[in-house]
């Protein structure tokens, strides 16, 4: 297996494991121990950045947090054995912006000290959008989509297309890194 290095290579590295049949790269213990033996290929964390609250606005912030989660997931799964699925980063509304920005900033010091060279977040909540310029990190906004409300296969049409759209960004960061 070749190594990644950077440039273009970089890009399509995870399309050719996903062809060979390459592992998933989520937060289990199976993927977890597939992780450590290719530990070398893998420079990328994802991370979704999921709110949680239990008032007035609970439909609309679940929706935001299945939509984050599920193009997360989607994400793994065009770039598996390249980029390894963390379980979601989840803060309460009410939390004091400070405190959610340090304990992110934790976990990202711990993914960076253990090799991840790239570490994306993912998330609908716009809240994340006015404190972008404090992350270290390549913030990925996306807007939620009410899936519960869309046909089938509308709903795979535009998750295909936003996955798309994950994937230029992803790959250009690697092409730029």
């Amino acid at each position: 297996m070749v190594k990644n290095g950077d440039g273009l290579q970089d890009c399509f590295y995870g399309i050719l494991l996903q062809e060979r049949g390459a592992m998933k790269m989520k937060w289990t213990v199976r993927d977890v121990g597939a992780y450590f033996a290719e530990r070398d290929y893998v420079d990328t964390a994802v991370v979704p950045l999921v709110k949680i609250t239990w008032h007035n606005e609970i439909k609309a912030t679940v929706e935001q947090g299945e939509f984050t989660t599920l193009m997360a997931d989607r994400l793994e799964g065009q770039l598996k054995g390249r980029l390894m699925l963390f379980p979601p980063f989840t803060y309460l509304k009410s939390e004091d912006v400070a405190n959610r920005l340090k304990r992110l900033q934790s976990w990202m010091e711990m993914l960076r000290r253990d090799g991840m060279k790239h570490v994306f977040l993912i998330t609908s909540d716009a809240e994340w959008k006015t404190v972008e310029s404090d992350l270290d990190e390549s913030l990925i906004w996306i807007p939620s989509l009410p899936l519960e409300h869309m046909d089938p296969e509308h709903g795979d049409e535009m998750i295909a297309n936003q996955t798309k759209q994950l994937l230029q960004i992803v790959t250009a960061k690697w092409q730029n890194a």
